[in-house]
């Protein structure tokens, strides 16, 4: 009978050991909220007149891609350069279609003036990126 119950008494413990552990754990929180977005470039040049791309995606804690609106706009760059005197124009690109759909959104940067600009690219509650673009 002792045994029996020394036995239960393990199980037991065993039990709320691993209950209490897994509460905690670090990447469990946060998981599935939006934490950033990361786009596929910090910089880029683009030559006057043309076009370039960007790809930006909205991750979690854990960096697995979420589905998000990300929105772009032109921007001053920070720390601001005398170069800063370029001027692009930045459009969703429409004819993108992520698999599956939502999970990235794609930009169609057209450099229209010769300098520096950047590209901020935002989601609600995730920390923006920014793209430092070229325009050559």
């Amino acid at each position: 009978m002792d045994r029996k119950l020394t036995g239960l008494f393990g199980i037991g413990a065993t039990l709320c050991v691993v209950a209490l552990g897994c509460k905690n754990v670090p990447l469990a929180d946060g998981a599935g909220t939006p934490v950033a977005v990361q786009a596929n470039f910090s910089a880029l040049s683009v030559a006057n007149g043309n076009t370039a791309t960007i790809t930006a995606q909205v991750v979690d804690n854990r960096q697995t891609p979420l589905v998000a609106t990300i929105t772009g706009a032109a921007a001053a760059c920070t720390p601001a350069t005398a170069a800063d005197t370029g001027s692009i124009t930045i459009a969703v690109d429409g004819t993108y279609d992520p698999v599956p759909a939502g999970i990235s959104t794609r930009f169609v940067v057209t450099g229209t003036h010769v300098g520096r600009r950047c590209v901020t690219l935002s989601s609600s509650g995730a920390s923006a990126a920014s793209v430092a673009v070229t325009v050559n």
